[in-house]
């Protein structure tokens, strides 16, 4: 590829480059003070400190290459343009793409040159206006002669870099070829240099060079590790001293391929005795027994050490067989030794020295053998000892009848019993004596026993100082927390208003400071919240989640996210699941496995300026091992020890390359504590580093913690996360969406939720996925779609309750929910709670259609069906009362027309009267049956009855409906209000103080016009600016400074909406406000709580105090926005 040059009138034309221009740079160059000489000399000083010059200046600068620039700016600044000026400047171009000069380096050159000229200029002209005009004159000449150089340099780039491209594609195949043997088993092939420069094959070569020697380790250690194995089955149980021997010297000869054996037994410290041997004849006189210090046995003996005596003369030993004989070359002893005795020397004879391995096994068997000779001994000897016990009491039965023969010689003896008194006499004062020893020890005992109890207790103190500290730690942390994000709320909130320029009077330079500002300070958050997360580990508050975790989506995660860090960096990025973990799925806490490898691959991309990172995932024996390497600067052996304490880094000097807290590595390692595994790393520096994640195939599990909120009315529920951020599901399709008819998928798989918005945008439907229970609500605010797909199992609370607090307002209770989970016990409750249809996980892709098309239907249709089953004497006071316009009623006298009608129609409500007779049912058995039938759809039920229910019938009832009439002068017009009731929130279980309000209009979703908000805060930088931001919006603003005078304005202002309530305040604190706002004030006014401690205890202690929802600081105005909405509307 060749560069087309243009002409020259063209150039000048497209860069504006009159002849005014030319004639005022001819001008500037003629002065004596703009010296092309000075110019060169300045450039090659500021050159000189750029890193760049020593790979093309390394041995000086040549006088020719000053020479030639120092023309190439003499021609500029003749300010005369033609074309052997345009074929002047493309030799420069082609001349850099011959020695790779970098772009940067050259557009770097040409902006020093030309900011060395623009200073002459102001030096020289002194007219403002002519200045100007030079120095734009120079800056279009300038662009003109750059425009050329580049285009030149470009094209003369692609031919270099299509070869390397081939190259590389060379270096790959070859990496491959090596690297596929060497997994395959296959060592012996070496990589083969692809060119010059290529540096990969000595450590590629190494590579495998060291698997080979790790597979043969291996193979080693297996070895003896069988042979300790299989020597240890031979020598267990109740054998004998004989046995022992025998088979431990057998086994070992025939593991080793010993020719002959002996093993001798020490029954005495000093002598051993032969006990067995193998494939060896003896003299009739040999003497079995050997001293210590006699002949080599002997010393062994001594010196507790093996021997090995080799080239042995033929006439030594000779093993013969039936065809030969021949003398073994090689003889080793070896002590068997069981603490520091030797127990026994077994004595082996062999043709060739035995390896390195072999000579392991015979050191490892050692101690097991001895073991066994020892306990063989033992035996023995209690085994003698028994038998002398045994002769003992024979004997001493003898001299019982030889004692009662001689009782008469005995009375004769009285003199000696005299003597025997005596006796006695000096055994009581040796009693005595020892009776004073016994009482000394007791006190001894007692004084001991005191010291062992003043040492507990000072151990209990130190127990609870550190129990102290603990606390003192982390009501620190809260209040730095509270400290830190104080500020920064205000800090964000003024530069995120400011930065949005409402009043369009900040330039653009001026909107992108506020944006560095907001973002500096939301680093800062993020630095404050990875202290927070170490705090709670160390302090065992973090909860584990265990749950089923497939690896495959856990890596394609992974891959997606990282994806683009590494396209951005220039690096390969490989993730690999081994064949054994293929399809596997794990219990254990996937967000915080996800955590841990996000960390590690982060600091893989951040530390890797070149070369790879790569992510892959095995089997080990009792779990997965997770393997994070990348090729970047390494971590050398002494920062490996300290690289996981907290605030370390591999370079913590002030003048690193990287950034971060250090915090990422400790988290990592406390949350692999939690998940029951480990991290490793193996590292060298300037060659990368590898982390090893491991394991269990299941973590310990830890029950979660969920706090609970309150509603308005002071109820319970679930406490959610911030999941506010939008999927890009509906981005992605955005172009294929239909209009004006909004479909909420709430579902946190992004695989299936994709899915579903793809059948959703099939089915004429404009799919917005939330992947939490709060996002749901906050959209459903904002979007008022015509259906909901509902997950039960959500990451921040239970589906469940996200359904009864849709069906709980009177904004949100009309619009259709379908659920679609995997939970097997939710299908009948969803169904009792307002839920449309339960579809249950995984579907099948037809079941998902007909999903969308229901929704499809229940838009098109406006008439709701009602089932009345009745006998015809009370249908007509029925009919009258549920005289509507958009009804339609099916009646139905017996089970038979009632199931047809079921199968026939999809019912969205019925009325049973529980006193009919229905030949073979009742009004409950009825109910049971359709329960029961698979093919029937019970829809929910409003039991129409005379009779008062005794507990069991109603509890009985109360499966399948919530709702009873009874029959009397007002039952109509109830019976018409229930109907009413269900068909508009369908929700059979609505609190009465929605039920009044069925009717009325809601208010329209999203607008705060008018509401009253009170801001509750002692800091007025706060106030300022949430009170500022909420303006903006029409809110009506009462400021407080404490609890006090919260309470105070509550009582004189009795229309407040909603309360922002801030925790650490002066005179009252946040707590206490609370508390006495809903025992005094009211029990159902909204309130946020907004503090800037993000502890765990924080969170549970504002919703038992009578916070409904809250919030950390700094807040997001969006989440707090929509957080709003959702308490005002609810």
């Amino acid at each position: 590829m060749g560069f087309e040059p243009v002409a020259v009138e063209e150039l000048l034309r497209q860069f504006k480059v009159d002849e005014d221009d030319l004639a005022r740079i001819r001008a500037f160059g003629v002065l004596q003070e703009v010296s092309v000489e000075a110019l060169i000399h300045d450039f090659y000083d500021w050159l000189e400190h750029e890193p760049w010059f020593s790979s093309f200046f390394s041995g000086g600068v040549p006088p020719r290459v000053k020479s030639l620039q120092s023309g190439y700016w003499v021609d500029f600044l003749k300010g005369i343009v033609d074309s052997d000026y345009v074929e002047r400047r493309i030799v420069v171009g082609k001349v850099h793409a011959v020695i790779n000069l970098p772009v940067s380096a050259y557009l770097a050159g040409m902006n020093f040159c030309q900011d060395w000229l623009a200073n002459r200029a102001r030096e020289v002209v002194s007219d403002a206006d002519q200045c100007f005009q030079l120095l734009q004159s120079l800056s279009r000449l300038a662009q003109l002669d750059t425009n050329i150089v580049m285009h030149v340099y470009a094209s003369q780039s692609m031919e270099t870099i299509r070869a390397q491209g081939e190259l590389t594609r060379k270096i790959v195949a070859e990496v491959s070829r090596v690297v596929s043997a060497a997994a395959n088993g296959d060592f012996t092939l070496a990589y083969n240099r692809q060119s010059g420069d290529d540096t990969l094959e000595e450590p590629l070569n190494l590579m495998v060079s060291n698997l080979k020697r790790f597979n043969q380790q291996s193979e080693q250690e297996k070895w003896i590790k069988t042979g300790i194995a299989d020597l240890a089955g031979v020598i267990r149980g109740g054998l004998t001293l004989s046995e022992v021997a025998t088979n431990s010297l057998t086994f070992l000869a025939r593991y080793l391929r010993a020719l002959v054996g002996v093993i001798y037994v020490a029954q005495d410290p000093k002598v051993v005795v032969r006990a067995s041997s193998y494939a060896c004849v003896f003299d009739a006189d040999d003497n079995p027994d050997i001293n210590a210090g006699d002949g080599l046995v002997g010393q062994v003996l001594i010196d507790h050490e093996r021997k090995h005596i080799s080239d042995l003369p033929g006439d030594y030993l000779q093993v013969s067989t039936g065809l030969g004989s021949r003398s073994p070359r090689h003889i080793y002893l070896q002590p068997l030794i069981y603490e520091r005795q030797v127990k026994g020397i077994m004595e082996l004879g062999f043709f060739d020295a035995l390896d390195s391995t072999q000579l392991a096994l015979l050191e490892q068997i050692s101690e097991p053998v001895a073991v066994s000779i020892n306990s063989a001994l033992d035996r023995d000897k209690m085994e003698h000892l028994l038998k002398v016990s045994q002769q003992t009491s024979l004997e001493l039965e003898a001299q019982q009848d030889e004692l009662k023969g001689a009782n008469e010689a005995l009375e004769a003896q009285a003199q000696a019993l005299k003597q025997s008194e005596e006796a006695l006499t000096a055994q009581k004062d040796l009693l005595e004596h020892s009776n004073l020893e016994l009482q000394q020890k007791t006190q001894d005992l007692e004084t001991q026993k005191m010291e062992i109890e003043a040492a507990r207790e000072e151990l209990q103190l130190k127990a609870e100082q550190l129990y102290l500290t603990s606390q003192y730690k982390s009501e620190f942390l809260a209040n730095m927390s509270h400290e830190l994000r104080t500020p920064l709320n205000s800090l964000l909130l003024l530069s995120q208003s400011l930065a949005s320029n409402k009043l369009k009077n900040l330039n653009d330079e001026q909107v992108e400071d506020l944006n560095v500002i907001h973002n500096s300070g939301q680093s800062l958050l993020s630095l404050i919240n990875d202290i927070l997360d170490l705090s709670k580990v160390e302090a065992g508050k973090l909860t584990i989640v265990v749950e089923d975790t497939p690896l495959s989506e856990l890596t394609e995660r992974l891959r997606k996210q990282f994806k683009a860090e590494a396209e951005k960096r220039d690096l390969a990025f490989q993730v690999h699941l081994h064949d054994d973990v293929v399809g596997l799925s794990i219990q254990t806490d996937k967000h915080r496995l996800e955590q841990i490898l996000r960390n590690l691959l982060s600091n893989a991309f951040k530390f890797t300026r070149a070369g790879e990172v790569s992510l892959a995932v095995s089997r080990t024996a009792d779990g997965v091992v997770f393997h994070v390497t990348d090729t970047g600067i390494g971590v050398s052996a002494e920062q490996q020890k300290v690289i996981f304490d907290a605030f370390q880094q591999a370079d913590g000097s002030t003048s690193r390359a990287y950034g971060g807290t250090g915090l990422g590595l400790t988290i990592s390692r406390e949350l692999a504590s939690r998940l029951g595994g480990e991290i490793a790393l193996d590292s060298e520096l300037c060659r990368g580093s590898t982390f090893s994640l491991s394991i269990p195939l299941r973590a310990p599990a830890s029950a979660p913690e969920i706090p609970l909120l309150r509603d308005s009315k002071g109820a319970c529920r679930s406490q959610t996360v911030d999941a506010s951020a939008d999927t890009p599901l509906t981005e992605r399709t955005a172009g294929a969406m239909p209009a004006e008819k909004p479909l909420l998928i709430v579902e946190d798989d992004a695989d299936f939720a994709q899915t579903l918005s793809r059948l959703a945008i099939q089915g004429g439907f404009t799919p917005h996925v939330a992947a939490s229970g709060m996002d749901a609500l906050m959209k459903v605010m904002v979007l008022s779609p015509v259906g909901i797909v509902l997950d039960v199992g959500l990451p921040d609370t239970d589906g469940l309750q996200v359904l009864e607090a849709l069906k709980s307002s009177p904004v949100t209770r009309q619009i259709p929910v379908h659920i679609v989970s995997g939970r097997e016990d939710v299908d009948i409750e969803t169904l009792r709670r307002g839920a449309i249809g339960f579809l249950r996980k995984p579907a099948a892709l037809d079941e998902l259609k007909v999903l969308f098309a229901r929704f499809e239907t229940l838009l098109q249709r406006g008439i709701k069906h009602v089932l009345v089953i009745d006998d015809g004497t009370s249908f007509r006071e029925i009919n009258q009362s549920l005289n509507l316009s958009d009804l339609q009623i099916h009646v139905a006298t017996t089970p038979e027309a009632a199931f047809d009608l079921l199968q026939a129609e999809a019912m969205d409500c019925c009325i049973l009267d529980l006193d009919l007779d229905l030949g073979n049912f009742d009004g409950l058995g009825f109910l049971k049956t359709v329960d029961a039938d698979t093919d029937l759809n019970l829809p929910p039920v409003i039991v129409y009855t005379e009779d008062t229910l005794s507990e069991v019938q109603f509890n009985e009832l109360k499966r399948y409906s919530d709702r009873v009439v009874l029959k009397g002068r007002h039952s109509p017009a109830q019976l018409s209000q229930e109907v009413t009731l269900f068909l508009r929130s369908i929700d059979d279980r609505l609190p009465p103080s929605i039920q009044s309000d069925v009717a009325n209009d809601p208010l329209p979703p999203g607008n705060l016009e008018g509401r009253k908000v009170m801001v509750v805060d002692d800091d007025l930088r706060n106030s300022y600016a949430l009170s500022k931001m909420l303006r903006e919006h029409g809110v009506r603003i009462v400021m407080a400074d404490n609890g006090q005078l919260a309470l105070e304005k509550l009582l004189a202002e009795s229309d407040v909406d909603l309360i922002l309530m801030d925790i650490m305040m002066p005179v009252m604190d946040g707590y206490e406000a609370m508390q006495r706002i809903r025992a005094d004030i009211s029990d159902s006014i909204p309130i946020i709580a907004l503090t800037a401690k993000a502890m765990a205890d924080d969170r549970r202690k504002c919703i038992e105090a009578g916070a409904n929802d809250y919030m950390a600081k700094p807040v997001n105005m969006n989440s707090l926005m929509s957080m709003m909405k959702v308490w005002l509307y609810h």
